[in-house]
């Protein structure tokens, strides 16, 4: 038997308890079993437990967790690319097999609703002691960073995000007609400004990844990041701008930008920024957006369509990332940590016991990255 994290779907309230549960099976062919060290804690375990989206793989029981740091501890006969000791995180969506996208192992593009993601899409999280799973679906990480590693799935989104940004601007008349200025260039974010909106470790993350592609980065933040977080930004090259929504945000001290990467899923916000956008400008939204109560006739999001039809952008959604993203986000993380360009691990809250996953999800750290253990 073992500890794992749930929730009963078939009751009016999800509320995670501490069970014990049976111990998965032995690893099979290309499976591989891990040991789970850590289970990140985000926005969309809150949306989960409030109801708002998730689908449960059982009507009984469900283990909740979509994000994770672990070791594999025994491997199938047939795996290939990891071995047990290995220091692993996962990918999130896993492929429906119907679809072209996912057919072409591209399944964070799936045209389905057949695909699952664990703890969050007809299939079972990772808040248990030990799991098994596919190493098709897992990536291997350095153990330097294995403190910071739960940052690689916000990451790994925005190193998606800036690829759409930039795949749909190359299709968009330019703002400015140098040549070097183009979006279609190998290093196509130098010489761009380009704004971040939102106070979450995305946020974070999204600016740190533009800016080392070489763009000058404006946070803007309803919320003003922590002094043992400000000075870092700041010697990072970011500007950062801070104020309520939508009357105390300054809007008219941000300068004119060539695009905006939304991290904040606030209306408000975004639709206070489109007049700072250049025309032919493009907004890549990282998180859904979240209406004023619920409701999807909010009036801040009607007013947010209206702008940017007569301010001509491009509004482009970008909430899932592939395994290619994660190995890039991996990637970065491990040359940030040797390069000491950024503290990173000022971004990653202290381990909490997973008996307080309910108070962490009812009570966010902005700026932080929260995480429980079972062990």
């Amino acid at each position: 038997m073992m500890q794992s994290l749930v929730i009963h779907p078939a009751r009016a309230r999800w509320v995670p308890r501490l069970e014990q549960v049976e111990r998965p099976r032995p690893p099979r062919a290309r499976q591989v079993q891990v040991q789970v060290e850590q289970v990140g804690v985000c926005s969309m375990d809150r949306s989960l437990l409030l109801r708002r989206h998730g689908t449960p793989p059982d009507p009984e029981r469900w283990v909740v967790g979509h994000e994770m740091v672990g070791r594999v501890t025994a491997s199938g006969r047939d795996v290939r690319k990891i071995k047990v000791g290995d220091w692993v995180v996962p990918t999130l969506r896993r492929p429906c097999g119907v679809c072209a996208p996912c057919r072409a192992d591209q399944p964070d593009e799936c045209t389905t609703t057949f695909y699952t993601e664990p703890g969050l899409h007809r299939a079972h999280g990772w808040a248990s002691q030990w799991s098994v799973d596919h190493e098709a679906y897992l990536v291997v990480i350095p153990p330097a960073i294995a403190d910071v590693a739960l940052l690689a799935e916000p990451l790994a989104l925005a190193v998606k995000g800036a690829q759409y940004l930039a795949t749909v601007q190359r299709r968009t008349l330019p703002s400015c007609s140098h040549f070097e200025h183009r979006w279609d260039q190998p290093r196509w974010a130098e010489d761009k400004h380009i704004l971040v909106a939102g106070s979450s470790v995305m946020t974070i993350m999204a600016a740190l990844y533009l800016r080392s592609l070489g763009a000058q980065v404006t946070l803007c933040a309803p919320l003003a990041p922590p002094a043992s977080l400000g000075t870092p930004l700041t010697d990072a090259g970011i500007v950062c701008i801070a104020g309520s929504v939508p009357e105390g945000f300054p809007a008219e001290q941000v300068e004119r930008a060539d695009a905006l990467v939304d991290t904040s899923g606030d209306p408000a916000l975004i639709a206070s920024l489109v007049p700072r956008l250049y025309p032919n400008g493009a907004i890549v939204h990282l998180v859904p957006f979240t209406p004023l109560g619920g409701h999807s006739h909010d009036p801040t999001i009607a007013s947010l369509s209206y702008r940017a039809l007569s301010h001509p952008i491009a509004l482009v959604p970008c909430y899932r990332m592939g395994k290619a993203h994660v190995e890039m986000a991996v990637q970065w993380l491990a040359d940030a940590v040797g390069a000491r360009r950024f503290p990173l691990s000022a971004l990653v809250d202290a381990t909490t016991p997973a008996s307080q996953f309910a108070a962490l999800v009812r009570s966010p750290q902005p700026w932080l990255k929260s995480r429980i253990t079972l062990s």
